[in-house]
């Protein structure tokens, strides 16, 4: 094994053991923050029931990265090729990146049923993102 991959082990376990150390010197409740060790419990003794919600969260993933970026590419492209169309879309997408994920994560978990309609929604909003880091190579 290489040296900085040791380092970088290292670094891990020690991370691992100060949060595990924390959570138990400040008495952090469990739903805020559970120890690793809780963590690992739940992975090892609850697998049965994780591993398939696991495929399904691993498919939405997949899913919706696939069509933010069909979205995002051809937009950022557009974008690229026609300063108009940049100049339409750089308001709405200046003011995407102003608003946290986390909050736009709450509002569609509020207003959407759990279906494939969040996953649409965050696709979208991955979308927005994407196209703003493709204008970021325009020279």
């Amino acid at each position: 094994m290489k040296r900085s991959s040791l380092f970088s082990l290292l670094i891990a376990i020690v991370l691992l053991c100060v949060w595990e150390l924390a959570c138990r010197a400040f008495n952090v409740p469990d739903f805020i923050l559970p120890t690793p060790s809780q963590i690992l419990k739940a992975s090892v003794f609850q697998a049965a029931i994780l591993l398939p919600n696991a495929g399904t969260t691993a498919l939405e993933i997949l899913i919706g990265i696939l069509i933010s970026l069909m979205v995002s590419v051809p937009l950022s492209i557009a974008m690229f090729a026609h300063s108009s169309i940049e100049n339409a879309l750089a308001p709405f997408l200046v003011a995407s990146q102003a608003v946290p994920v986390f909050a736009i994560a709450v509002a569609m978990l509020i207003g959407f049923e759990p279906t494939i309609q969040q996953l649409l929604g965050g696709a979208i909003v991955l979308a927005g993102v994407l196209s703003m880091q493709w204008r970021k190579f325009r020279p």
